[in-house]
């Protein structure tokens, strides 16, 4: 058991809140997740299946009447 200086039984508040990572750390930290794709065989597939439904979706009717 680690001792924390605090009598038992005493009430306590405790306020977690998290540290924000620095501009920095983000771009590490998407470098590090893109690079996880670079050496799978399989993200051709992925990328193929996203870029057919893509262009088998029909498109949407799009009103400019402000009034509906």
């Amino acid at each position: 058991m680690h001792q924390t200086g605090i009598p038992d039984g005493m009430n306590i508040i405790v306020n977690i809140q998290p540290i924000m990572p620095t501009y920095q750390e983000q771009q590490l930290l998407v470098d590090q997740l893109c690079g996880v794709w670079q050496n799978d065989p399989s993200i051709s597939k992925i990328f193929a299946e996203i870029d057919e439904q893509r262009h088998r979706s029909l498109p949407r009717d799009i009103t400019f009447d402000l009034s509906s």
